[in-house]
């Protein structure tokens, strides 16, 4: 029994063990293809050196490690961290470096990647260029993560006397390089990330590819051409380019414009260390080229991003609105009444631009016929109640107090219905007030009162005739009766009344059937009925008025058969028939 119960937990063993290799399995994936990738974008960096210095204009190999680090995630951070480490140091190896500089270089490299990816992931929509606090939030954490590790490269530079320049000459290369190689490339890897539900449509790739082709040629023809002596016309091509971004964000995906961001990064460092173009002009010193070439780099990338938050966060504010409206429009499909908006101008024409599609079933008019002029529902409304309606408009437009009004209006198909509106007044920005609220159809209420005043009418009536006639046998028992017999006498009479009442409040005073009442009033001598009291004679229904007044008659005569009559004696008989001709005879 032991042995068969250790099988779940040995299945548990291997299933944890079995995910343990996997997760295992996919980092040292991850590290690899980042460690090939940043040796690859290391190579790109050394043979784009600016000639005759040596100068790097950018790392690509930052940015690759710092976009895969955001793009998978903080889960991710070792794996990308090994992958840098090693890389460098077998790219500096290969490039005649000591073994312990390149192990620094490694720390510094992994570490920069590292610190970027904790930056922006600190903010869950930061890094996802959603909107222009994401922006400024990458270029914060580039600029910190690189100028931190700039520092302490600069310094193993110094320690280890690999460099004769001075530190914080060092430092501001590094620090450059690795910012423009992350402005250059991050943003790609990041952009993998975006829409990841929505499939990306054929036009949508078409245009995209369009964009950055031109953004290519743009580019292309700006940094190579050969028209630099006119002072006019430098800055003309680079002008051309700011459109093609303005493209890419409002039209495209974020990965297209990040596509070309890099392209256009790639054809000003080609320019540099090619020496064509005003990039590559021999009569300028490389260090002003150079920096010239970042700036541009980083000015272009700057505006692209923010461009693209800019139309990302409207376009998120867009499909917030129409979730919001779609969830509106089915809230006011729902509702038990008219949601509407009543707009009066300044030179008193009245619309409604909004009125919920209830609008029809209750007031007979769709929301278009309204929207433009509310003439056809004031039309409507009952000749007794418009002159109130406007009143009540004019009061609540000079107090901008709340509107509210109960009037009859004439529907198409259903005639005459009771309406009762309630609304808020605002006043806008071009002196127009727009009254926000509620309308529903109250026919059915109007009807329910009338009918309970009515009822109410009516009881009032029976109260003070049943009153009277307690009045009245009050005063004909009193006259009858010796005081001491008054409270019986008395009681009995009641009870006989209020066997009456309670038959006709069953049928809502509709009327009794005459046995009914007989036998309700002969109820103490039911033990009778069918022996020594028959009862003959068809179906009769009574009146209210003769069902009380016949209901005492026979409660009268039962009373005087019982102590005088037939059924004072044990053998006696009564017999109770009616019949029906052209008056009832009982």
């Amino acid at each position: 029994m032991k042995q068969i119960a250790a099988w779940p937990a040995l299945d548990v063993l291997d299933r944890t063990s079995a995910g343990q290799v996997k997760r295992a399995a996919k980092a040292v994936f991850w590290a690899v293809l980042v460690g090939v990738l940043y040796f690859v974008g290391a190579r790109v960096g050394l043979a784009f050196l600016a000639k005759p210095e040596g100068v790097a204009v950018f790392w690509p190999a930052s940015g690759i490690a710092a976009g895969m680090l955001v793009r998978l995630g903080r889960q991710a951070t070792l794996p990308v961290f090994s992958g840098v480490f090693v890389a460098t140091i077998a790219a500096n190896l290969l490039g005649d470096r000591n073994l312990s500089l390149a192990v620094v270089f490694g720390f510094c490299n992994g570490g920069e990647a590292s610190l970027f990816g904790w930056l922006l992931a600190r903010d869950r929509d930061g890094h996802q260029f959603d909107n222009l606090k994401g922006v400024l939030r990458f270029f914060l954490a580039l600029a910190l993560s690189t100028a931190m590790m700039a520092v302490v490269a600069a310094l193993a530079i110094r320690l280890a006397g690999a460099s004769h320049a001075e530190f914080v000459t060092i430092w501001q290369m590094w620090w450059a390089s690795d910012a423009i190689g992350i402005v250059a490339f991050a943003p790609m890897f990041i952009a993998l990330a975006d829409r990841p539900g929505e499939p990306l449509l054929r036009e949508e790739f078409l245009e995209g590819t369009l964009v950055v082709a031109a953004l290519t040629v743009a580019a292309c023809t700006n940094c190579f051409t050969s028209s630099l002596d006119a002072a006019w016309w430098q800055p003309v091509p680079f002008a051309t380019i700011f459109p093609l971004l303005l493209w890419a964000a409002a039209r495209c995906r974020t990965i297209f414009l990040a596509v070309g961001l890099m392209v256009v990064a790639l054809v000003i460092v080609l320019a540099v260390t090619a020496g064509h173009g005003q990039f590559g002009n021999q009569s300028i010193p490389i260090g002003e080229r150079v920096f010239a070439a970042r700036v541009t780099i980083a000015s272009f990338a700057f505006c692209g991003l923010v461009l693209i938050a800019v139309f990302n966060d409207r376009r998120t504010t867009l499909d917030a609105m129409r979730v919001s409206e779609q969830r509106f429009s089915r809230l006011a499909a729902t509702a038990p009444g008219i949601i509407y908006t009543f707009r009066l101008d300044k030179d008193g024409r009245r619309t409604i631009p909004y009125a919920s599609p209830t609008l029809t079933p209750i007031m007979g008019l769709t929301p278009a016929e309204v929207r433009d002029s509310a003439d056809a529902a004031f039309v409507a409304i009952h000749p007794h109640d418009v002159g109130n309606v406007n009143a009540r408009i004019v009061h609540s437009l000079r107090d901008m107090t709340p509107f509210h009004a109960q009037f009859r209006y004439r529907h198409p198909t259903r005639g005459e219905i009771w309406l009762e509106g309630h609304s808020n007044p605002v006043r806008e920005a071009d002196g127009a007030v727009m009254w926000h609220g509620f309308m529903q159809d109250i026919t059915a209420r109007k009807v329910a009162d009338a009918r309970l005043g009515m009822l109410m009418g009516e009881l009032d009536h029976r109260a003070k005739n049943l009153l009277a006639v307690v009045q009245a046998v009050a005063f004909h028992t009193a006259a009858e009766e010796n005081p001491n017999q008054f409270a019986d006498t008395f009681n009995l009479r009641i009870a006989s009344l209020a066997a009456s009442h309670d038959l006709l409040t069953r049928s809502a005073w509709e009327g009794v059937d005459l046995a009914t009442l007989i036998r309700s009033q002969l109820g103490h001598f039911a033990h009778m009925l069918g022996t020594r009291i028959i009862l003959e004679g068809p179906a009769v229904t009574l009146k209210a008025s003769a069902a009380q007044a016949i209901g005492m008659a026979l409660h009268e005569l039962a009373t005087n058969a019982s102590k005088y009559g037939a059924l004072a004696s044990d053998e006696g008989e009564v017999r109770i028939a009616w019949s029906r001709g052209d008056r009832l005879a009982i």
